[in-house]
């Protein structure tokens, strides 16, 4: 194939030389296919993965634990191939029934050319799609070759596309099982949007490594389970479809010809995903916005210095809009390339509101600044899942149109360090995350210290907060947040890859490795450790945080968190109660000069 390539080229310097950056995206011959071409099954191609030296194919779960009838095809004129699968000989375009499919089984798939070479491989089956990836990637933007295999599609497209490294310390120096972000490109370089398992057609996917979660699914499950229970954003009514979570599905990945075990091939966060209106290239006017908190900060706290204890009012810096960055929030729509200056005033208020005005205006106007009903049931998912790196870091801050309202919402992101499990597998199965124990008083002893936007709303009661998260979470408990309910979408997954053997090979590739401190993978062992976990840290919500026995009897009206309080009473702008003395008053929650 490469030699029929050259000879395309000519003498051409440019094709040539294109030519040469291109060979190590291209994807490799495989050695069944170099004697008997592509052979399918039911129109699947069999994946080959060299350093395992072995052929996966993706079938839909259903067909696991029975026989599977299958037309198997190849070409059988490329050097007189004839196959054999477990020692039957099968001819191109027949059936070949498989005995039971289950993942610890393999059948032996045999090509023998007619002069005489013989090449002889292991099959096995897979549920999970297969993604090859083909490229060498760093952190920044190189082009490569995608393949996506699925269990309920034929033969898949081979796709252009460019990948980078992604993360934070799991992209540290020495990190082996790297996430990556992919961007999909058509044939002249430009964007390519694709759909793959159902989700959302883009051109911008995640492959999650997963890399420190000794389950590899806690951010998939939290994440499911939030988009499941989570109040829509404030601007729902005009964006039914916003989703404030990605949605992904599990996938087993093969770069380079080299088995890389599971990811979780995700959507993207960002404006397509939370419906934010786009910015007005003709009138050049912001509309939409997105941030992302990147690590620890003043601003990222909302008022607290990481390690440093509460500071308000003065310690803010200024943002720049001529950068991407401000005291660890990310500019991530409009891309700042885009446009030029950004505007940094939605999220710079908010945050200025929450870490300096008196306990008087907070609790007056921060639904002016903050979506609370979806505050209030990220507040309720950060206690159930004792997280440990979410707390306004890893976490999206949008506004839908702030031509009409600075109000921010939360997009969830990044949940592996959760549920007894910390940031790093030196603290595997550590007390430190032990289920019975308050989380403010976590975060300040282990985690860099408490949320001010938590801290204020407890603190202020703001809104009814304190009793409206009892109620909530005790109606969620009904449902989503009922203690089977959430172990069962941990056995779900886990489940799966135990029955189709992508947790054995999962152990194979990544048992012992640095990435999870020389630790050994056991997926019973860690559910056995989730489930213990999630019992004893629901009883401790249920008994001691939010006490729900001495709540009143279920179905009292809730407190209305759309508007703001109507009372007349006069304030200063630092929250003071004022006379008509004061030039610049706030009366209803809105600003009035006296003259």
């Amino acid at each position: 194939e490469i030699e029929t390539l050259i000879s395309q080229c000519g003498d051409d310097f440019q094709p040539l030389e294109q030519l040469r950056l291109s060979v190590a995206t291209l994807p490799s011959v495989d050695p069944l296919s170099r004697l008997a071409g592509n052979i399918t099954i039911n129109g699947k191609a069999i994946v080959y993965a060299e350093s395992t030296d072995q052929y996966l194919c993706s079938i839909p779960y259903e067909q696991f634990g029975g026989e599977m009838d299958a037309l198997i095809d190849y070409d059988a004129q490329k050097q007189g191939a004839a196959l054999t699968i477990a020692g039957k000989a099968v001819a191109p375009g027949t059936s070949y029934r498989f005995a039971t499919i289950r993942g610890s089984r393999n059948y032996a798939l045999t090509v023998k050319a007619s002069d005489g070479t013989t090449v002889t491989k292991q099959l096995t089956f897979t549920s999970l799609p297969i993604v090859k990836l083909y490229g060498s990637f760093s952190n920044n933007y190189a082009d490569g070759r995608i393949i996506v295999h699925e269990p309920d599609k034929t033969m898949p497209e081979l796709l252009n596309m460019k990948a980078k490294w992604r993360g934070g310390i799991t992209n540290s120096a020495g990190k082996n099982k790297r996430n990556y972000h992919v961007k999909l490109l058509d044939g002249n370089g430009d964007k390519l949007e694709q759909k793959f398992f159902g989700l959302r057609n883009d051109n911008s996917w995640i492959l999650e490594a997963c890399q420190v979660d000794m389950s590899r699914i806690r951010n998939r499950v939290l994440t499911d389970l939030w988009n499941d229970y989570c109040h829509k954003p404030y601007y729902y009514s005009q964006e039914p479809k916003a989703m404030t979570g990605t949605r992904g599905k599990f996938v087993e990945l093969i770069l380079n010809d080299e088995y890389r075990g599971i990811y979780c091939m995700t959507e993207n966060m960002d404006r397509k995903q939370m419906k934010l209106m786009k910015y007005d290239e003709a009138n050049l006017q912001m509309h939409g916005q997105l941030w992302k908190s990147k690590d620890w900060s003043y601003a990222v706290f909302m008022g607290t210095i990481p390690d440093g204890g509460y500071q308000p009012k003065d310690y803010l810096s200024d943002p720049n809009g001529y950068s991407e960055m401000w005291d660890s929030y990310q500019v991530k729509y409009p891309d700042i390339d885009d446009v030029y200056p950004t505007d940094w005033s939605p999220l710079y208020d908010a945050v200025k509101f929450v870490s300096s005005s008196s306990d008087a205006l907070f609790s007056h106007y921060i639904n002016e600044y903050i979506d609370l009903p979806v505050l209030i049931d990220y507040y309720i998912l950060m206690e159930t899942i004792l997280s440990s790196d979410n707390h306004g870091k890893n976490l999206f801050f949008a506004c839908y149109d702030q031509a009409k309202s600075k109000k921010i919402t939360f997009g969830v992101w990044d949940m592996d360090a959760t549920c007894g499990q910390r940031w790093s597998d030196d603290y595997y199965h550590s007390t430190i995350m032990r289920p019975d124990q308050d989380y403010a008083e976590y975060l300040a002893r282990y985690e860099h210290g408490d949320y001010n936007l938590f801290k204020r709303m407890r603190e202020t009661n703001a809104y009814n907060f304190n009793e409206e998260v009892r109620l909530r979470y005790r109606d969620l408990r009904q449902n989503w947040l009922a203690t089977e309910n959430i172990l069962k979408r941990f056995h779900t997954y886990l489940d799966e890859f135990k029955t189709v053997g992508a947790d054995q090979r999962e152990y194979a590739r990544w048992n012992g490795d640095t990435d999870i401190s020389r630790r050994n993978l056991n997926f019973d062992t860690e559910m056995d450790y989730i489930t213990d976990w999630f019992t004893r840290r629901m009883n401790y919500l249920d008994t001691t945080r939010f006490d729900i026995a001495s709540l009143p009897p279920s179905g009292i009206s809730n407190v209305d968190m759309a508007a703001s309080p109507a009372d007349n009473d006069v304030y200063d702008l630092s929250g003071r109660q004022a006379g008509t003395a004061a030039k610049l008053v706030i009366v209803g929650g809105k600003k009035y000069v006296h003259r």
